[in-house]
C-alpha cells in the first residue's frame, strides 16, 4: 500500500499538463497519475466525485506495465458495479473498492478512494474509443471529450520508453 510518508514530491510530467509523477521511496517505483477530474453528476460538491487513474513503474520504465488503476474519489461510489461501455464494447470492470492512489484532493475531509484495477489493453481500448459513459451501479457517467484526452494522456506515457 502507498504511504503518504513514503512519497517524494510529485513532478510534472513530461508535457507539463495533466499528468503527473510521484517517485515511491520505499519501493523506488515512479507512480504517474492523471491530475484529478471533475464528473458533473448534480452532487452539489467540488470534493467528489472525481475521476482518477495511475499506474506505476520500476526503472525499467513503464512500457512493462499491465495494470492501470481507474477509479474515482466519492464517498458514494464503494462497493458498486464498474462497467465502462464503449462506442464498440462493454466491459465488467468487478466492484469498486478501496485502493490507494496519489492524487489527492483539495477538501478538508478526504473522501474515499476507490477503483478497479484494469489490465493494459483493456485500458487502451477504452481510451482508444470516442465515446465512452462509465456505469457506476445505476449511475450512468458520460465522459467529456477532456476526461478522454487526460486519459489518453496517460496512455501515451504508458507508451514511453522510460
Amino acid at each position: 500500500m502507498l504511504g503518504l510518508p513514503a512519497l517524494a514530491p510529485a513532478q510534472p510530467g513530461a508535457s507539463g499538463g495533466p499528468i503527473f509523477r510521484v517517485r515511491v521511496r520505499d519501493t523506488g517505483s515512479t507512480v504517474v497519475s492523471i491530475r484529478r477530474l471533475e464528473i458533473d453528476h448534480g452532487f452539489g460538491s467540488q470534493c467528489e466525485p472525481l475521476l482518477v487513474a495511475e499506474f506505476a513503474h520500476g526503472a525499467d520504465g513503464p512500457q512493462n506495465v499491465q495494470v492501470v488503476k481507474l477509479g474515482f474519489i466519492s464517498r458514494r461510489f464503494e462497493g458498486h458495479a464498474f462497467r465502462v461501455e464503449t462506442d464498440s464494447a462493454a466491459y465488467e470492470l468487478g466492484v469498486l473498492r478501496p485502493l490507494d492512489f496519489v492524487e489527492d484532493t483539495i477538501c478538508r475531509w478526504m473522501p474515499p478512494k476507490v477503483g478497479v484495477e484494469v489490465d493494459r489493453a483493456t485500458y487502451l481500448a477504452i481510451v482508444r474509443s470516442t465515446r465512452v459513459v462509465l456505469q457506476v451501479g445505476e449511475r450512468s457517467i458520460p465522459l467529456t471529450r477532456e476526461h478522454l484526452d487526460v486519459l489518453r494522456a496517460l496512455a501515451a506515457e504508458l507508451a514511453r520508453g522510460g
